[in-house]
């Protein structure tokens, strides 16, 4: 006999992927199945729920041109109560207009880490992975990506185990030119890396006793 009206012993955990257009998936043909959500989607199976909610141009400096946490997508992020965010920016910050803006204090670092206090600080007390961004192929963004990414990896590396859950390294599991057909954004190829390092951190993560109320 069905337990009507009970709740399922193991309810659906809910996935919140946080990025700019390589999340959203530009470029790709046939964005609704290849970007890389919907490959962490079918990774992942029926138990998880795996929300887009990447957008074109978005950054982390507060100040910058498109800062996500002044985006619609990211209200959405907060009104899902989600279990797991997964957070990949970075890129954009590169531009020369964003990280003349970043690379003052306290600028990027600070902008990430207000970001990360208010996912950990929600009510559903979501684990956090966070991304070390690809690989930027454009020479004129160079002399803004290499320190970008230096100041992710110093946050990530004090934060790893208290605000953050897991680190995963997407700039390393992508590191091949090839995957990125007009050097900025992966092909269907890049995206299927990227949610097999996304998966890998995911399942890894230790079962959580709020999954299961």
């Amino acid at each position: 006999k069905p337990n009507m009206g009970q709740r399922p012993s193991h309810p659906v955990v809910q996935v919140a992927c946080l990025g700019d257009s390589i999340t959203y998936g530009y470029g790709l043909q046939f964005r609704d199945k290849d970007c890389y959500p919907a490959k962490l989607q079918k990774l992942l199976g029926d138990r998880y729920k795996v929300h887009n909610f990447g957008l074109n141009g978005a950054c982390l400096i507060d100040e910058g041109d498109r800062p996500y946490r002044k985006q619609s997508e990211y209200k959405q992020v907060l009104g899902l109560k989600p279990d797991i965010c997964v957070v990949m920016l970075g890129t954009n910050d590169c531009k020369p207009n964003n990280w003349e803006i970043g690379c003052q204090e306290p600028g990027f670092a600070e902008s990430y880490r207000r970001l990360l206090e208010e996912l950990a600080g929600l009510p559903s007390r979501p684990e956090l992975l966070v991304c070390r961004p690809p690989p930027l192929h454009v020479e004129s963004y160079q002399q803004q990506y290499n320190p970008m990414l230096s100041q992710t990896d110093e946050l990530l590396r004090a934060e790893n185990g208290k605000l953050i859950r897991s680190v995963v390294d997407i700039h390393e599991a992508c590191n091949s030119i090839d995957l990125f057909p007009d050097y900025v954004h992966p092909g269907a190829e890049g995206a299927q890396k990227i949610a097999d390092a996304i998966y890998r951190g995911i399942v890894s993560l230790p079962e959580r006793p709020a999954l299961a109320l």
